[in-house]
Parts: C-alpha cells; structure tokens; sequence
C-alpha cells in the first residue's frame, strides 16, 4: 500500500487545477522564450547579411585597388626595362664609338 491518504474528489481536482496552472504557466514561459530565441536568431541572421554585404563591397574594393596596384606596377617594369635596353643600347654605342 502507499503512504499517502487516498485524495477525496475535492482534493484530486484542486492538484489537477494546480497542475494545468502550472502547465499554462511553463506553456507561457516557454513561448516567451521561444520567441525570444527567434528573434536573437532573426538578429544574426540580419547581422550576417549585413557583414556578408560589406564583406562582399570590401572585396570589390579590395580587387579594384589590388588591378590599380598591378597596373602601376606593370607599368613601371616596362619603363624600368626600356630605361635598362636604352641604356645598354648607348654603351654598346659607345663602345662601338658609334656615338
């Protein structure tokens, strides 16, 4: 047998009562919680488009600065090999005693 006196219908219902109270009231927190839990997860998720945007503006930038650099650089190879073959060009001119 069990300890516990036998419960009279009136104090059945009253632990059921206490309990679907107890039930709604986890129900709400849980919701509450939930909803909260969506709306730090809508966050993020905003947060990360925006980053991913200025990532991806960072990286236009980023790529166009790096041709502009890559430009330049090409183009002082070319004047440095020029003024390096001109260069060569007149001592072997003078050299020669062409000049």
């Amino acid at each position: 047998m069990t300890e516990t006196p036998p419960l009279d219908d009136i104090g059945l219902s009253l632990r059921l009562t206490a309990m679907e109270t107890g039930l709604r009231h986890f129900q709400e927190i849980f919701d509450i919680r939930n909803q909260q839990t969506k709306e730090t997860f809508t966050g993020l998720q905003e947060r990360n488009e925006r980053q991913d945007r200025d990532l991806k503006a960072l990286e236009t930038t980023l790529l166009a600065k790096i041709a502009e650099i890559h430009g330049l650089i090409w183009s002082a190879v070319k004047w440095a090999s020029s003024f390096l073959v001109v260069t060569l060009f007149t001592i072997i001119l003078k050299t020669l005693h062409l000049i």
